[in-house]
């Protein structure tokens, strides 16, 4: 993702603060939520002001306010958090100290970082304070402190046996975190493999981008680490995985199929928040070839779930007030739509991918 914001640094900085106090569901910077085990998982808020989303998420008023767009792909990951088990801390307004005092306290377990990447630099992310990024480079040497901590730098080592020394080398040159989990919702930071590799204990689970990254959470995830394969299943069962059927922060995918358009077909990515001790969920489906975003607000009894389209998020072909009636089997779900706007109705189906 290109930065072209850093033209009015002083405005976006200004802005940042000020959306980052007015934000109600994502709290002030530093609040905290979880089970208490001990394991943390952070939040953090880097750069995402305009003209990030200048182009694509505005309001009626030619407003942009990106923290609210993001809002839903945010809260999931919040609730996924929770749901292994981690204390999460968001902090809306994130920097460099933020993110390397997280990373150098043994109690992190998890990661998610929303903001601006750099193509020319794969993996670079651009914090809160105005000029400020951080390299896969910078993180690596963050490891390296720790390392030093223990067993010295090169230059300490020079009385050693050699074979120690080189065993010394290579661990100083592997040198890496080791996160359970990580997000990260920025441009490019999968277009090579630097961030993963700094980052990533040997069975983690890093999903990310190698080209842009929009509104929405279409990430993909890390199929290596340090040139191994990225395991596949969980954290080899040091997290539990979320029960199969289960909504909270989870995205399926499927089509909408209309009846009196004889078959007419629409792919759809949903992200879904909830239930909340009531039964209600909300979050905001996707329709790629309408491009478009919308709200979605309703409620789950069982395995029963209503949904209605309530907003555009990003405004393009696809109408509101269509809703959803489906039931879910397992991971995946079958059912029927009507009260659209224009009419239309049909029947839906979609399949749970995380």
């Amino acid at each position: 993702m290109k930065i072209i914001g850093r033209l009015f640094p002083v405005f976006i900085i200004v802005l940042a603060l000020i959306l980052g106090t007015c934000t109600i569901s994502l709290g002030s910077e530093g609040d905290s939520s979880g089970s208490g085990t001990g394991e943390k998982a952070y939040i953090f808020i880097g750069d995402v002001n305009p003209p990030w989303y200048s182009l694509l998420l505005r309001s009626s008023f030619g407003e942009v306010d990106p923290y609210k767009e993001l809002q839903p792909v945010i809260e999931a990951q919040k609730k996924k958090l929770e749901a292994m088990g981690y204390t999460v801390t968001i902090q809306t307004i994130a920097i460099e100290n933020d993110l390397k005092s997280a990373l150098q306290d043994p109690a992190t377990k998890a990661v998610a970082w929303f903001g601006h990447g750099d193509e020319g630099i794969p993996g670079t992310i651009y914090t809160a304070h105005e000029e400020e990024t951080i390299t896969p480079g910078d993180i690596a040497e963050w490891t390296r402190e720790q390392l030093a901590k223990e067993v010295g730098t090169p230059d300490t080592w020079k009385g050693l046996p050699d074979l120690e020394r080189k065993e010394l080398m290579k661990s100083w040159n592997d040198a890496h975190f080791n996160l359970e989990y990580a997000y990260f919702h920025t441009c490019y930071g999968m277009k090579n493999n630097d961030l993963v590799d700094v980052l990533m204990a040997d069975d983690g689970q890093f999903y990310g981008y190698s080209g842009t990254a929009g509104i929405s959470d279409t990430s993909e995830k890390a199929t290596s680490i340090r040139g191994k394969p990225a395991k596949e299943q969980g954290f080899s069962g040091i997290v539990p995985a979320m029960p199969i059927g289960e909504t909270q922060g989870s995205v399926w995918s499927g089509e909408a199929i209309s009846e009196p358009k004889n078959g007419k077909t629409w792919p759809f990515k949903l992200t879904l928040i909830g239930p909340d001790s009531d039964g209600l969920i909300s979050g905001q489906i996707e329709w790629p070839s309408l491009n478009s975003i919308n709200k979605i607000d309703g409620h789950k009894t069982g395995n029963a779930l209503s949904f209605t389209e309530t907003a555009d998020i990003q405004k393009g072909g696809a109408v509101l007030s269509c809703k959803y009636d489906v039931i879910i089997e397992g991971n995946s779900f079958n059912g029927k739509w009507s009260g659209c706007d224009d009419g239309d109705y049909g029947t839906i189906n979609g399949q749970m991918t995380s």
